[in-house]
C-alpha cells in the first residue's frame, strides 16, 4: 500500500531540466513534498479520516480559509467551519 501511494504521487510531474543543479532542486522539493504526503497519510489513517476525505479533499477543505491583512489593523481569519475544525483537531492544531 505504501509503495502504490509513493508510485502515484511522484509520476505525477517530471524531473526534466536543463542542469543537474535544477535537476537536484527539483528532487529535493519532491522528497519534501512526499514525507509532508505520507505524514498527512499517516494521521488520516490513525484518525479514520479516509472515509470522509482524501487527501486532495482534505487539502481543499482547508484552502478554504482565508486570512485579510489590513493597514493597521491585526490580520482577520476567515469563520473555521465544522469540517476544518475536525482536521484541526485529528492534526492536534490550534486554530
Amino acid at each position: 500500500m505504501l509503495l502504490t501511494g509513493v508510485y502515484g504521487y511522484s509520476e505525477r510531474n517530471r524531473l526534466r531540466a536543463h542542469s543537474a543543479y535544477n535537476t537536484d532542486g527539483r528532487l529535493f522539493i519532491k522528497f519534501i513534498a512526499l514525507i509532508i504526503y505520507m505524514h498527512i497519510t499517516k494521521v488520516m489513517r490513525n484518525n479514520k479520516l479516509f472515509g470522509k476525505y482524501s487527501v486532495q479533499e482534505l487539502l481543499k477543505e482547508l484552502s478554504k480559509m482565508k486570512i485579510s491583512f489590513l493597514q493597521n489593523i491585526e490580520p482577520v481569519k476567515s469563520e473555521i467551519s465544522k469540517k476544518q475544525m475536525t482536521i484541526f483537531r485529528a492534526f492536534n492544531f490550534k486554530p
